[in-house]
């Protein structure tokens, strides 16, 4: 049984808090039984209860386990060994919900390491000039513009009444007119189009689209990384151009990353179905898939993604699952807008994390550091990196 890491969290938080309905628990119970053991989670685990040993002790675990073990045994057989798998996927979930950040790293080899205790003391306290991210964007159609937050409000721009409810922006159209949302570093927005297609924009992404879509296409462009929940019409397919792909689509769910200072765009399938594009090649996705496009045209097909960490963005988490600490500091980069310099030869390590965009950069810095591979200095808006 398929189920994302935020419906996981969610049914195991109902479940300890006992606010479980008769059908959240049979979905629980289903996943439980059929679920796989996965390396990462293992060590997200041990990093997680090195750090929180108070607070593994806030939940019965063996009990809630058992519990749950005893009726799954009753409507499915589960697999070997799935007491060990299920006890630790189960408390490394609800430790990561309570705790809000883990981190581990790999070596030159690829083998899970534990973190260090020492923490170097360069990073000690918050850092009171740099922030996370927030609701904030520009709107701009021709010569002008107007800068939104997260404040509900309603004004009229290039003769069409835009409204903005919970950071969402809708345009009730009078007039065909192109529009572009601009979402600068240490910023996030949302949106919905003329057809009711769901659009969440990360930090530093650039989204263009008509206040009304006319012809046989729904056509945008994006510059940066979009998240999509495209309403169905299919005699109108919806069609995304980036730099170095064009995607298609009749109604579905994607993320699309297209940020040009990456060496490839991405575009990774949630549900449905996409033909994406790129000169006289086609590919069409699966749910899972991911079509990784480069500068020079070249184009891989990745099947079953890790989609917790390419939606993690969306949900309010930067999630990594063996990447490097340039591929790290170039997200924290946008989300925080800061600078980033490096410092003799770049730390040749690759990193495990899981952390909540909304704590203060001093936090992640400080996860990071505790692995004794990599060392931070703050130096007004720029974080120095060296080994």
């Amino acid at each position: 049984m398929q189920l994302t890491q935020e419906q996981i969290i969610k049914l195991l938080k109902s479940y300890a808090e006992g606010t479980t309905t008769s059908a959240e628990e049979q979905q629980l119970f289903e996943w439980a039984a059929t679920t796989q053991d996965d390396i990462l989670i293992k060590a997200q685990i041990k990093a997680l209860l090195h750090h929180h040993e108070d607070v593994q002790k806030q939940v019965d675990w063996e009990r809630m386990y058992e519990e749950i073990l005893e009726k799954t045994q009753k409507t499915t057989t589960p697999p070997p060994l799935r007491k060990k798998i299920w006890y630790k996927v189960a408390a490394a979930i609800l430790i990561l919900l309570m705790s809000g950040s883990a981190i581990y790293f790999f070596n030159s080899q690829n083998a899970l390491t534990e973190p260090q205790e020492k923490i170097t003391k360069s990073i000690t306290a918050p850092i009171p000039n740099i922030h996370p991210g927030s609701t904030k964007a520009v709107l701009q159609a021709g010569n002008s513009q107007v800068i939104l937050s997260n404040t509900d409000t309603s004004f009229t721009l290039a003769g069409n009444k835009v409204d903005i409810n919970n950071g969402a922006v809708t345009i009730e159209e009078q007039a065909p007119v192109e529009y572009t949302l601009k979402v600068p570093r240490g910023g996030t927005y949302s949106l919905v189009l003329a057809d009711g297609t769901k659009v969440w924009l990360n930090a530093g992404s650039k989204l263009t689209y008509p206040s009304q879509f006319s012809g046989n296409m729904r056509e945008i462009s994006l510059t940066g990384e979009a998240y999509f929940e495209v309403a169905t019409n299919a005699q109108h397919p919806f069609i995304v151009h980036t730099r170095q792909q064009e995607i298609k689509v009749l109604g579905t769910s994607f993320n699309v990353q297209a940020y040009l200072d990456n060496k490839t765009n991405t575009t990774t399938l949630v549900e449905g179905k996409v033909a994406v594009h790129k000169g006289k090649e086609q590919w069409l996705l699966k749910p899972g898939q991911q079509i990784e496009t480069n500068r020079l045209g070249s184009s891989v097909l990745h099947k079953n993604v890790n989609m917790s960490e390419i939606i993690a963005w969306k949900n309010g988490y930067f999630r990594f699952d063996k990447a490097n600490i340039q591929t790290i500091m170039k997200r924290l980069s946008r989300w925080y807008d800061i600078d980033v310099e490096y410092i003799g030869a770049i730390p040749q390590q690759y990193f495990g994390a899981i952390m909540d965009r909304g704590k203060n950069i001093y936090n992640i810095l400080k996860l990071l550091e505790a692995t004794g591979k990599v060392h931070f200095e703050v130096d007004g808006n720029t974080v120095k990196v060296s080994r």
